[in-house]
């Protein structure tokens, strides 16, 4: 596909000016036409209100565009402008201007005259001087200037006294101003990514601070500033270096989010669960005990229980797990012997490891002599198994890694290396101790300080003769000086909780599952009464691996299961199967009840362990009634003749991504790439193998192969159709949420060159957004010297898609995206409500004084709700809310009804005109623009917003908004509908393969429910 020629360009520009001239005079959009300058005809719209000029590649503005006075929004976001002409000042009715991801080195002066402007967007440009004639713009409502070179933040801005929304993070700043409280309308200060490391007493009479973020930077406390916000209702504070969370934190009453992710913080104060409106705590990649953080899991509610809970009567459970991880015949389950008091722990005929074994050992605190308990998981060493053990490697885990000197430095220097990567992979700081076993004819050749330097969180050698346990006091006693120093040693659980979990364990030996009604009953016989507690209980043993429970899952919620032992076994017995092998992957019934015949598994247990052998991405169905499904680890590797059979077409747009694991020595992730392959089975053209898979999605005629190497130490996506992104997105998608299993790395994401055949070049994905933000059309091949266009590395083709499924595939890569930039932002209020809705007049409306006066004219409203499939938003026939707010809504809805309004006129990924940081960059080097759910027009929703008293200002939906939104379906679906029809327009939330949680009706559910 070629790109369109400078000619054809201007073409394309004047038919949109003569289409805008007779069919919408106030709008004209030329965003991503590749424009080098702008068209003299725009100056015929002589009524022209809103001109999107973005993405194209525009040096220089001409000075005509300054008689163009009607104007109110000007759109240059993505150009390559270095500088404007002093006719823009001409502009005076300008509200709107956004001139971000251009190449500007110094504040556009003449935009200093532009008084009237509400909205100014100058983010990713080189500025590096916050100038003071900015301060003339004294109508300025909203300010993005992050990602610059500002150091400083003058004391001129606290004449902007309107000034609402101030962006300046990623920048170079290193004080916070007191010039910032002297801004009365500042409601949203963002400064995360700067170089401060304190907060100004001043900050405090910031009274009208609702957001503050300031992430990343240098703080070591919470700042006692804060304290005093008292409508501070958004508070980030991420990957700092704080250490205590202040008790004095619930008097910032009206919070509702609270990010502390990556901190060092060890405790959590109950005083925090004074926070009554607080909806979203963050506080992972802190030191903090397990059963904290299992709490969390569980959402806010919760977690505040338990708090409680634990405060009114609290025990230590005093419980470290220890994992031990190696090669098989490595001494793993010798050791284990050893530690549990064997004097004689060698035994040549004790069978081979299946799954794993728990065992649980009481040792000595060596300070306070009091009972501390080992937990000790020895997981099979075959390579077969890992992708199914690996679930249980936690946090706060000590791990013992056992090699085996005896075969040699270079072979046991292999071993350990790769257990090394897997730990490093799955666990953020792991705390673990190397083991070096059969040492009496072969000393351990161990390069300790490179280890130690590249692996942090590593407590020494320790060479072990495990037939006379020479070294194995040495061994111990560290052991145990690294558990006593756990997080997990403070856990506190409330009191009524551990007889559970004892009770669990004792009845787990014999019983391995029960029915929810019999764990419930186990519940209440030990105390725990409240069924709100008992499903805390129930959801924090879950999350600490002590049983397998998954109560939000209607499909596995049946069945308890008290012995993960037990579950692991029988999952390894399927994976190790020689017959599933030998039928290449295939499980058969036959085999399967051969496999589990000495169990005696009744049905209903049996086809529970397959839908949890589906939940683990370990199998799916095939649909054949002869068999269960492929085992996808049990998969046989592909063939050149298989790859042949499977290739793409050359002659169709097509686009890859590759993801590069460079740090790893031996093998891919466990799991990895036939996770994935389980997840997209629903797409599958054939039979996968372990190292290939084809798929193809018929709504799109699309295509797709998956490939792996474990030689080049990657995964390879490759996709063509007429417009690629969309179907590479969604599986790029499942492959990414596979790799989360992975915390502690994430592959790097590059782009193979273009630039001849065969190129064997690649590009850094982020090298490659970042040279298309700051406006750079091509870049260079480091092979072959050549320039390769971005756009074709980013969409896969030079042109907007041509057949229908081409635009089909565009429209559902902008709901995709939509859906899961919803994710990234809220991803604890997507599990309650639906994400996609408008809210507008069912007639007409007007501002009216009373809540009586509404009654007597009969206003009305229309909320509706829209099935998130990525094949069509649409309504059902429940989905559609008409309603007369009562007088509680009223005011309420009249607040805040210019936020619904405008996130309501357009719902998808790219805001333009917002000025907001798409998370799309192929759909804009596609110059594609939003997509528009049935709507008002936007002049009757700037007529609304006006009769509110305010001007149209369109953001992605904020969190105040969204839980409204949650409360007024909750208070329709009670007061308008109870009884009759179904709950929150009929629509279900369902997790699908990519890990996000889409609202789907009914028929769509069913889509995705079919194993």
């Amino acid at each position: 596909m070629v790109e369109l020629t400078e000619n054809e360009r201007a073409v394309e520009a004047e038919r949109r000016v003569d289409e805008a001239e007779l069919t919408r005079p106030g709008s004209l959009d030329l965003s991503g036409l590749g424009l080098t300058s702008v068209p003299e005809s725009v100056t015929r719209l002589s009524r022209l209100v809103d001109l999107d000029l973005s993405f194209n590649e525009i040096t220089t503005l001409p000075d005509f565009l300054g008689q163009m006075t009607n104007l109110r929004s000007l759109v240059l976001h993505g150009n390559r402008l270095d500088s404007l002409p002093g006719s823009i000042a001409q502009l005076v009715g300008l509200l709107y201007l956004d001139l971000s991801r251009n190449q500007l080195e110094a504040f556009p002066e003449p935009v200093s005259r532009l008084s009237g402007l509400v909205s100014l967007g100058l983010y990713q440009n080189r500025i590096s001087v916050f100038p003071n004639s900015l301060a003339g713009l004294n109508n300025l409502r909203t300010l993005y200037l992050y990602g610059n070179r500002i150091q400083a933040i003058p004391d001129s801005l606290a004449q902007i006294s309107k000034l609402e929304f101030l962006a300046l993070a990623n920048n170079q700043i290193s004080t916070i101003p007191d010039c910032l409280a002297e801004l009365p309308n500042l409601s949203r200060l963002y400064l995360q990514d700067n170089r401060i490391d304190a907060v100004p007493d001043s900050l405090a009479q910031s009274t009208s601070l609702t957001v503050l973020n300031l992430s990343r930077s240098r703080l070591r406390m919470v700042p006692d500033p804060l304290e005093q916000l008292e409508n501070l209702q958004l508070l980030f504070l991420e990957a700092c270096e704080i250490a205590a969370i202040p008790n004095w934190l619930w008097r910032l009453s009206k919070l509702q989010k609270l990010g502390l992710n990556n901190n060092q913080i060890a405790a959590v104060p109950e005083s925090i669960t004074r926070l009554s409106q607080l909806v979203e705590l963050h506080l992972q990649g802190n030191p903090l005990p397990e059963e904290v953080l299992a709490a969390l899991k569980l959402g806010v509610p919760s977690f505040f229980r338990y708090l409680k809970t634990a405060a009114a009567g609290k025990v230590y459970p005093r419980t470290v797990k220890l994992v031990l991880l190696g090669e098989p015949g490595s001494g793993k389950t010798t050791l284990l012997e050893a530690l549990k008091g064997n004097q004689h722990p060698c035994d040549d005929s004790r069978p081979e490891t299946v799954g794993v074994d728990v065992v649980r050992i009481q040792q000595a605190h060596p300070a306070d002599n009091l009972p501390m308990h080992l937990s000790v998981w020895d997981f099979a060493g075959q390579h077969i198994e890992h992708a199914t053990h690996q679930f249980f490697l936690t946090e706060n885990a000590i791990y013992l890694i056992v090699w085996n000197a005896r075969q040699g430095a270079d072979s046991g220097r292999r071993d350990l290396w790769y257990w090394l990567e897997l730990l490093k992979m799955r666990v953020r700081s792991p705390k673990f101790l190397l083991v070096a076993t059969h040492t009496e004819h072969t000393p351990p050749d161990l390069n300790l300080s490179e280890i130690q330097r590249s692996y942090p969180g590593c407590e020494g050698n320790f060479p072990i003769e495990l037939q006379d346990l020479e070294g194995f006091e040495a061994l111990q006693a560290k052991l145990l000086e690294v558990a006593a120093a756990s997080p997990s040693l403070r856990a506190e659980w409330p009191a009524k909780w551990l007889p559970v979990r004892d009770e669990i364990r004792r009845i787990g030996k014999k019983q391995p599952h029960m029915t929810p009604a019999a764990f419930r009953r186990l519940m209440r016989e030990e105390g725990v009464t409240d069924p709100v507690a008992q499903k805390d209980l129930a959801g924090q043993l879950h999350n600490l691996g002590e049983i397998l429970y998954f109560q939000e899952r209607d499909e596995l919620s049946s069945l308890v299961i008290l012995n993960p032992e037990w579950v692991t076994e029988l999952i390894a017995l399927v994976v190790r199967s020689e017959g599933v092998r030998l039928n290449h992957g295939i499980l058969r019934r036959q085999e399967l009840a051969n496999l589990w015949k000495q169990r005696k598994l009744q049905p209903r247990v049996r086809d529970h362990l397959i839908r949890l052998m589906d939940w683990f991405d370990l199998t799916y169905s095939t649909g054949d009634r002869n068999d269960l499904g492929i085992v996808v680890e049990a998969l046989p590797f592909s063939t050149p003749k298989n790859l042949e059979e499977i290739r793409l077409s050359e002659t169709i747009p097509r686009m890859e991504m590759i993801f590069r694991f460079p740090a790893l020595q031996r093998r891919l992730p466990p799991g990895m790439p036939t996770w994935a392959f389980a997840r997209a089975h629903r797409f599958s053209k054939c039979k996968p193998w372990r190292d290939a898979a084809a798929f193809e999605d018929h709504e799109t005629k699309s295509q797709a192969l998956i490939l792996s190497s474990e030689a080049s130490k990657e995964i390879r996506l490759c996709v063509s159709g007429d417009y690629p992104p969309f179907f590479l997105g969604l599986l790029e998608s499942i492959l990414r949420d596979t790799f989360k299993r992975y915390p502690g790395v994430a592959p790097e994401r590059r782009l193979p060159c273009s630039c001849v055949q065969g190129c064997k070049g690649s590009f850094l994905y982020g090298v490659v957004v970042g040279r298309w933000n700051d406006g750079k059309i091509d870049i260079t091949c480091g092979e072959t010297g050549r320039d390769v266009a971005i756009k074709s590395l980013l969409t896969g083709a030079r042109r907007p898609p041509e057949t229908e499924e081409g635009l089909h595939a565009l429209r559902a890569d902008m709901r995709r995206l939509f859906t899961e930039q919803i994710r990234a932002h809220n991803e604890q209020m997507e599990k309650t409500r639906p994400s996609v809705f408008t809210l507008l007049p069912s007639k007409r409306f007007k501002q009216l004084e009373s809540w009586m006066e509404s009654v007597i004219q009969e206003e009305e409203l229309e909320l509706t709700l829209f099935c998130e499939h990525y094949s069509g938003w649409h309504t059902t026939a429940n989905s559609v809310y008409r309603f007369t707010p009562d007088k509680a809504w009223f005011d309420r809805l009249k607040k805040q009804w210019n936020q619904l309004v405008n996130i309501s006129r357009y719902v998808g990924p790219l805001a333009k005109a917002a000025g907001k940081v798409t998370a799309a960059p192929a759909l804009e080097a596609a110059g594609l623009g939003l997509e528009k759910l049935p709507a008002a027009p936007r002049s009757a929703t700037n007529a609304l917003s006006q009769e509110l008293g305010e001007t149209g200002k369109p953001e992605v939906i904020d969190i105040e908004t969204r839980y409204l939104l949650e409360q007024l379906i909750d208070f329709l679906d009670s007061s308008e509908r109870s009884g009759t029809r179904p709950k929150n327009g009929g629509l279900h939330p369902y997790l699908i393969e990519d890990g996000r949680l889409l609202w789907l009706c009914a028929d769509h559910l069913n889509q995705y429910r079919k194993r």
